[in-house]
């Protein structure tokens, strides 16, 4: 990589207590950063560092022939996956990462959902409560229940408290989690199974990497009545492990997996998280803002395809700057 990499990062001292209203576990701690900032240092020329889209504006022209590489999150706005991408398309600067338009799209938990399903990709059945009127329909659901915000990632507002056993404990925490974020509530039909996650890497003509981790929780690798919440994510309670469960996907899974990457254009990298209980595969989530720390699920599924740390990042800047010459030519 013979350009300098500007990396867009939210850094955060401490999360602080984490709770249910916690609105920062997307922010960036500072192990995170230090394992990106010098995994990027060894593959770039230089890294320069930004917490914010308006500062990498105000410096925007000193970037021409730079790459961006962003784990920016921002706080409570739907739109704010979008600010660094749509910057460096105005602006035409290369970047690492999915699009504006995608990054939107799976912000939306219940419409991501929506669209995996054209792509045979299954999940639970849900309500998205947008309001008071909409908590009656949490009744049609079979209990256990999981309650979370529908536009929030990192686990944010989802804790222990998120799995709940009974349709009136649903419609309580729907409604506190109206009140506190501001946006619909998800509403959905716990999933049983052994939680995994598919990391792919590539562009929309070829696939790089496809391998998943399967999480062991707690000692357990068959989630029966249990949530990945923000608790273990942050180390406060909880034992996690991740290992190799590649072999838990079936073909027509990677086939399934890989078609919708494909699909949605520039991703560059994206994780796909799931449960395989009786039914088979059922989505959680689509994440395109993976986290990207050398201890992540996303670096081990690289590792296991035959890639280091920082070859992982040089691969993903390749990648994003191979497409960006490719469409400028269009």
């Amino acid at each position: 990589m013979n350009r300098r990499v500007v990396l867009l990062a939210d850094r955060v001292q401490s999360y602080g207590e984490v709770n249910q209203f916690s609105d920062n576990l997307e922010c960036v701690s500072e192990g995170y950063f230090e394992s990106l900032y010098g995994g990027l240092q060894e593959v770039a020329p230089a890294v320069v560092h930004y917490s914010h889209p308006a500062q990498l504006m105000e410096h925007i022209r000193e970037h021409r022939d730079d790459i961006v590489f962003t784990v920016w999150s921002g706080r409570r706005s739907r739109n704010r996956r979008g600010y660094v991408g749509s910057i460096c398309e105005a602006y035409g600067i290369p970047y690492v990462g999915a699009d504006p338009y995608v990054q939107l799209l799976t912000e939306d938990k219940s419409l991501t959902k929506h669209l995996c399903r054209k792509y045979g990709i299954d999940s639970a059945r849900e309500v998205l409560v947008e309001g008071p009127d909409q908590l009656p329909q949490i009744d049609d659901l079979r209990c256990p229940l999981v309650v979370k915000p529908n536009a929030e990632g990192g686990s944010n507002g989802i804790t222990k408290r998120s799995l709940v056993d009974s349709h009136d404990g649903a419609k309580q925490l729907a409604t506190e989690l109206l009140e506190h974020f501001h946006q619909p509530i998800l509403v959905e039909e716990y999933i049983e199974g052994k939680e995994v996650c598919a990391s792919i890497a590539g562009t929309p003509e070829h696939i790089d990497v496809l391998e998943a981790d399967l999480l062991i929780l707690n000692g357990k690798d068959y989630q029966s009545h249990d949530i990945y919440s923000c608790e273990p994510k942050k180390g406060e309670q909880g034992k996690v492990e991740m290992v190799r469960g590649t072999h838990l996907l079936t073909e027509q899974m990677k086939e399934r997996f890989a078609r919708l990457f494909k699909a949605l254009g520039k991703v560059d990298v994206m994780r796909v998280d799931g449960r395989i209980g009786p039914d088979g595969f059922k989505l959680i989530e689509l994440s395109p803002d993976c986290y990207m720390g050398a201890d992540g699920s996303t670096a081990l599924c690289f590792e296991w395809a035959g890639y280091s740390y920082p070859q992982m990042l040089d691969l993903l800047l390749q990648n994003a700057l191979a497409e960006f010459e490719k469409r400028r030519l269009l």
